[in-house]
């Protein structure tokens, strides 16, 4: 080795101990790469198309067994006789009033010729208290006036078998705030249960219909959560019966577009679900309603509400109750006028013996 005279080292070229390499100025062919990228994600588009074809498969084939257990529970379920119900009011007055002997005299003859073809009347018997001047140890539940002498008249004429009390508000359709005070009312379902027995009816009917701009407007705004405090209230009152040794006595609910959503109500022990829902739509929505209610509720306890004096177009009639005999449908609610001009109860005869002749077995 040499040394200089300061480090005592040799001075080295450190390029010439090792060598720099090539430099390769040219442009890269990233060819390979390029392919490797390509399948990448053709590979990952393959597995998305995959796994969307598979939770579209997934839908379908859900939707199909739906409508298999469906079709399974329509055509197994046992199937009750065809039921039609009707709301009168009181000869004295929609809420009761004065007594009249020849008003009471016509009101029950009136009625006489259709007393085969109705199988529950439900005359408007109880309404309610205004609950913000209700004392606390009070129910609310209140006869409307002389009510109870119509009942004693139908029962005289034959129909003892066949009366129902109808429980509501009449037309005033107060706030929701109104109803929700009697959904929470103990008072209220035990005396509406005690009134079943001394007025000796067949059963309640329950028509709770608020004002439309309450629902809105109110605090909260009806909604399913209105439709479980009236489920509650319900089987209340059923138990209720049950403790008097009255469960023979039906319950029943007039189901309303704002506090009555179907896939609630079903899980009520009512024995009856009225639609009022169907009254005055048109004909598609007449079938959506239905169509989906029964798949809610089943057969057994349904019933198509339908309205003298908002539908009666022949033609309308017509069609929807070909609808209800061809789909098997057993029950059938009318409001309306009960006489010779109610182009309803021919019909309604009419699907009565469709019902009976045609949907009695179970592959219907």
């Amino acid at each position: 080795r040499q040394y200089d005279g300061v480090m005592g080292l040799k001075k080295e070229s450190w390029t010439e101990r090792i060598p720099l390499l090539p430099i390769d100025t040219s442009k890269p062919n990233n060819s390979d790469k390029d392919k490797d990228n390509t399948m990448a994600r053709n590979y990952i588009c393959s597995w998305k198309i995959f796994f969307a074809v598979l939770a579209t498969a997934l839908l379908v084939t859900g939707s199909l067994v739906q409508e298999h257990l469906w079709e399974k529970r329509r055509r197994n379920e046992e199937k009750p006789p065809p039921r039609f119900l009707t709301w009168v009011a009181s000869p004295f007055g929609f809420q009761g009033g004065a007594y009249n002997q020849t008003a009471l005299d016509e009101f029950v003859a009136g009625l006489r010729p259709y007393k085969d073809l109705i199988d529950e009347l439900s005359v408007i018997t109880f309404m309610m208290a205004d609950p913000s001047t209700l004392p606390s140890n009070e129910s609310g539940l209140i006869l409307t006036e002389n009510t109870d002498k119509v009942l004693d008249a139908l029962r005289s004429d034959g129909w003892g078998g066949k009366l129902t009390a109808l429980v509501g508000s009449g037309w005033s359709r107060p706030s929701v705030n109104f109803f929700r005070h009697y959904f929470n009312s103990t008072l209220f379902t035990e005396a509406c249960a005690n009134a079943a027995v001394q007025y000796n009816v067949t059963g309640l009917n329950f028509d709770f219909e608020p004002a439309y701009a309450s629902c809105k407007s109110d605090f909260p705004p009806c909604g399913i959560w209105d439709a479980e405090s009236y489920v509650k209230m319900l089987d209340r009152v059923k138990m209720s019966l049950t403790k008097i040794n009255a469960s023979d006595k039906t319950v029943s609910v007039d189901m309303d577009f704002h506090m009555c959503n179907s896939t609630i109500m079903k899980q009520s022990t009512t024995d009856g679900l009225i639609s009022m829902q169907t009254y005055d739509v048109d004909f598609d929505e007449f079938e959506e309603i239905i169509v989906r209610d029964l798949k809610a509720i089943g057969y057994n306890r349904y019933y198509a509400g339908v309205h003298h004096t908002l539908t009666d177009n022949s033609t309308w009639i017509v069609n929807r109750m070909d609808y209800l005999k061809t789909n098997c449908i057993r029950g059938i609610a009318l409001w309306g006028s009960l006489d010779e001009n109610n182009e309803w109860l021919p019909e309604i005869e009419k699907w009565k013996a469709y019902i009976s002749e045609n949907c009695s077995s179970l592959d219907n």
